[in-house]
């Protein structure tokens, strides 16, 4: 942001992001003293996903989600084989002293079969009765037993759950005969104790059956594909019977309704994934091992356990204290524009190819700017390359564009002959803002519209040695101000004149490359100090190679002033092309034609034609192309004006008299409509073609007949014609009574753009002194938006949106002390409007227009001229297309400054003296005053020279 003066547009983006939390689930169980699971518990820690920080903690039950309160300890659920288990041990109390014991009592002890960890006592029970807890006085060993030689202790074994997975211990105790019988069993989570056996459906824990999910299943449409994936979820009764079944979505854990059949997947088909997430293990000592956690999840989405893994895939036990990995901070980078400024003499483009590599390393190509065809050189002389007018498939005044494989100063000559009699055409467009070299006599240059014109030329003594002998020291001679890609130069409009033989009437050439120019150095040092130096194009990503000595962007080439940066997309389109023939197999049998139809009026009714051979008399054929070559068709069999009686043949030809031949043929709907153009190698007719028109366009003249050369047309932008279904209409006079024929032949080629697929991201620098520019993907600046390309909206392709509205500047004044006048200065941010006409919307005040520094007026008032401050810019777009009269001092009183982008064709520009001149496509100029009461552009119109052009207006007013 600049701050009270600047007066540029401000584009704001972004918001802040809404804070957001991740939550992990653990699987606990909740584990008493004795080693028995009293219930699960799921533990839920909850992290800031911006910090790491854990900010919180959940312990719910996994059953019903309430929060769960522990009775024992939370920990890992032990595996069912090495659960602890509680046995039982019958002892006697001596409580009166006599030696012997008269009190039984049991002791339940817990033992850890697996760990080998010291058994510990649980408690002890009068008679075995759990609900009886005893303190014996003396304990002492049983008298031996008189009633069974051998007499057992009742045995409790845990790692038993019910069918609705509640946790259980079951009490067993074998009798003298060594039968075994159940006692009875407990609710581990309720304490209850229940006598007999424990129910039907009881089993290992985590085996439990009242709840089970087969594999994955798919869901296969009538055509053979997979529509779903698909889990089978059973539910068990307590006897252990399928009371159930429920189909599952595989990935959200809802209740599935097929639409085809459920069978077994298709090889190939892909699985519900695991979830994976990288963490750390922070060791004791500190050290920090990376791995990755792999968790498990049920149908119904919920974590039922986890794996962990080395980041290689082998199996991982924690250490030490799990959490988030924290990322390495300790580098350093930093970005600098620099320059490449050039220590090496300048290479000159020799020769007469149209495209070439130098020696410095500098790769060029030329090419006709309209249609990027190659365009070699007329010829080569000891200046080196020079370029003229070219023909086809170039417009007669081409203009010439030379592209680098990389930024470079460039230096160029240009040659305009002097025409007393026809000086409107003496004159050549080149880029704006060039530095001048040399300019001699008889010539102008206007630097703010690269506009070269020839005021005067003396005869020389060879007439015809500016047309075979161009020199650069009668030529203008100019260099780029800064490293360009590509640059361009045309001579004038409709300039085609013959002289000494040829058409002439300018040389472009002499063009000496250097490379050199702005470019990104990233330098990065790394946590040990290493120092890493990568060199870009100002895109950041495309590797760039020092030519000459890097330094200082503070002498040539200069970077632009005070420009902002925002990043568009942009869509380019690439040529096709399509033919159209009139009977191409050269049937000669009087066959219905599938193409063409015929009627005495436009209004119709229409009736067939017929493919026909070469009448007598008949001299026109067609050149043909590659694609073939066209033939005749006929109103009737015989290429006759009378019916012959063929089924559903026509009425006779009126002789004389008019009869009209209509076809259609398709472009892709996607085909540029500015871009089509129409071309003709054969037209003509028997009698005599008078016109043809495309669609509801205008009629375009013919006239010509059977017996003359076939009419031809150069590709031209025809009205009428459009994308997708187009109909062509051939107008025919008949001017012979009697016998004769009748016929047309038609070799018609549409050429035309197509918007290529994907898009690409440019920069768009925007820039104080009014000039705009773009960096291309590959880093090079481009001055305008080549031809047929232009900027869409990112999500798509269709084009952006020229009335989004602009953030503004405006400069108020605050009364602080009341004394009437402002006496603190503070910057207004409005968002404006420039195609709706919504009124403008204050977005915030602040001071020296830094936006970190928010500020209230007190009593805000009118800046004074003592205040320096500028009144509120207004801007504007819009983007014209056609041959419309555009006024802009007329309709916005008070224009500043007006920036012209010719995106397509020409456009006629007349300011406030002077005739209008004719800007090209590719050309971005500006006009600016310096007062807000200067009126020197009130009188700026801008007007398309044909249908065909399109170019964007851009303008500020006060």
């Amino acid at each position: 942001m600049s701050g009270c003066g600047c007066g540029q547009p401000v584009i704001i983006n972004g918001a802040p992001a809404p804070a957001r939390v991740d939550v992990e689930t653990v699987l606990l169980c909740d584990v008493l003293a004795d080693g028995t699971v009293a219930g699960l518990a799921l533990v839920e820690p909850v992290y800031d996903t911006t910090s790491g920080a854990r900010v919180g903690t959940r312990v719910v039950d996994p059953a019903t989600g309430a929060t769960y309160t522990p009775t024992g300890t939370l920990g890992p659920c032990a595996a069912d084989g090495c659960a602890r288990q509680v046995v039982q041990s019958t002892r006697c109390d001596d409580a009166d002293g006599d030696g012997t014991g008269e009190i039984t009592y049991v002791e339940l002890w817990a033992v850890d079969p697996c760990n080998g960890g010291d058994p510990e006592l649980i408690g002890t029970y009068r008679d075995g009765d759990l609900s009886q807890p005893y303190t014996p006085v003396t304990p002492v060993d049983c008298p031996p037993a008189t009633d069974c030689a051998s007499p057992t202790t009742p045995v409790a074994t845990v790692g038993l759950c019910l069918a609705d997975g509640t946790p259980i211990a079951v009490t067993v105790q074998r009798d003298c005969d060594g039968v075994i019988i159940s006692e009875g069993w407990i609710n581990l989570t309720t304490g209850t104790y229940s006598a007999g056996a424990p129910p039907v459906g009881t089993g290992a824990c985590g085996d439990s059956q009242s709840v089970q999910v087969s594999g994955t299943f798919c869901d296969v449409d009538a055509a053979g594909e997979v529509v779903g994936l698909v889990l089978v979820e059973y539910s068990y009764a307590a006897d252990g019977t399928i009371d159930s079944v429920r189909l599952v979505d595989a990935t959200t854990g809802a209740t599935y309704t097929p639409t085809g059949t459920v069978t077994v997947c298709p090889t190939g088909t892909e699985q519900p994934e695991q979830d994976l997430v990288q963490l750390c293990d922070t060791a004791a000592d500190g050290t920090v091992t990376a791995f990755v956690r792999d968790f498990r999840r049920d149908e119904t989405g919920a974590i039922v356990g986890h794996s962990d893994y080395t980041l290689a895939g082998a199996a991982y036990t924690v250490q030490g204290t799990v959490g988030v990995c924290e990322p390495q901070t300790c580098s350093d980078c930093e970005t600098l524009v620099l320059c490449d400024v050039p220590n090496t003499a300048p290479v000159t483009i020799t020769g007469t190819a149209a495209s070439g590599t130098l020696s410095n390393g500098v790769s060029w190509t030329s090419t006709g700017a309209s249609n990027t065809a190659p365009m070699a050189a007329n010829l080569s002389n000891s200046d080196g390359s020079w370029w003229g007018l070219h023909s086809f498939p170039h417009s007669t005044t081409a203009p010439t564009r030379w592209t680098f494989s990389r930024p470079s100063i460039v230096e160029f000559s240009v040659y305009v002959r002097y025409y007393p009699t026809n000086p409107a055409i003496s004159w050549a467009q080149l880029p704006a803002g060039l530095e001048v070299v040399d300019l001699p006599d008889g010539y102008s240059y206007n630097a703010s519209t690269g506009v070269l014109t020839r005021t005067g030329d003396a005869a020389p003594t060879d007439p015809c040695s500016y047309v075979t002998d161009p020199q650069t020291e009668s030529s203008a001679r100019f260099r780029t101000t800064s490293a360009v890609t590509s640059l361009t130069t045309a001579p004038a409009p409709n300039s085609r004149v013959a002289a000494c033989g040829v058409f002439f009437s300018y040389w472009a050439g002499a063009v000496s490359v250097v490379p050199g120019g702005p470019f990104l150095r990233h330098i990065c040092r790394t946590c040990d100090g290493t120092t890493t130096v990568t060199d870009t194009l100002l895109d950041g990503t495309t590797p760039y190679t020092v030519a000459g000595t890097a330094g200082v962007c503070n002498s040539e080439p200069p970077l632009p002033p005070d420009c902002s940066a925002a990043q568009v997309c942009v869509q380019a389109t690439e040529p096709q092309r399509f033919e159209f023939l009139s009977n191409p197999n050269n049937q000669t049998t009087g066959t219905v034609d599938g193409d063409w139809t015929w009627s005495p009026s436009l209004a119709g009714p229409w009736f067939p034609t017929y493919q026909v051979g070469v009448f007598p008399g008949w001299t026109t054929t067609d050149p043909g192309t590659a694609e073939g070559t066209a033939h005749w068709v006929a109103p009737h069999p015989n290429s006759g004006l009378f019916n012959t009686g063929a089924p559903g043949e026509g009425p006779n030809v009126p002789a004389p008299g008019e009869w009209y031949a209509r076809a259609s043929f398709t472009l892709p709907a996607d085909a540029e409509p500015s871009t089509i153009r129409i071309s003709a190698t054969a037209l003509n007719a028997d009698q005599n073609a008078v016109e043809w028109r495309l669609n509801g366009g205008a009629w375009q003249p013919v006239n010509a007949n059977h017996a003359q050369p076939a009419f031809q047309l150069a590709p031209t932008a025809v009205p009428g014609v459009q994308p997708g279904t187009n109909e062509i209409i051939i107008h025919v006079s008949e001017t012979v009574a009697g016998g004769g024929a009748s016929g047309i032949i038609l070799h018609l080629i549409a050429e035309y753009q197509v918007p290529e697929d994907g898009l690409r991201s440019w920069t768009r620098m925007v820039c104080s002194d009014g000039s705009v520019y773009y960096i291309d993907d590959a880093g090079t600046q481009q001055d305008a938006l080549p031809e047929f390309w232009s900027i869409v909206a990112c999500g798509g392709s269709s084009p952006a949106d020229t009335c989004t509205r602009q953030v503004i500047e405006r400069c108020g004044c605050d009364d602080t002390d009341g004394d009437g006048i402002g006496d603190v200065t503070y910057t207004e941010l409005w968002a404006v409007d420039p195609c709706g006409g919504a009124a403008p919307e204050l977005l915030g005040t602040f001071l020296d227009g830094d936006l970190a520094q928010p500020y209230t007026p007190a009593a805000p008032v009118e800046c004074t001229t003592a205040d320096v401050l500028p009144g509120p810019v207004m801007t504007g777009v819009r983007n014209v297309t056609g041959v419309a009269n555009q006024q802009l001092g007329d309709e916005f009183p008070g224009l500043q400054s007006v920036t012209l982008t010719v995106l397509s064709g020409f456009v006629a520009v007349t300011m406030s003296s002077g005739p209008n001149v004719t800007i090209p496509a590719g050309v971005t100029m500006t006009w600016s005053v310096a007062k807000e009461d200067d009126t020197a552009l009130e009188h700026a119109t801008f007007v398309g020279t044909t249908s065909a052009a399109n170019y964007l207006l851009n303008w500020t007013w006060k």
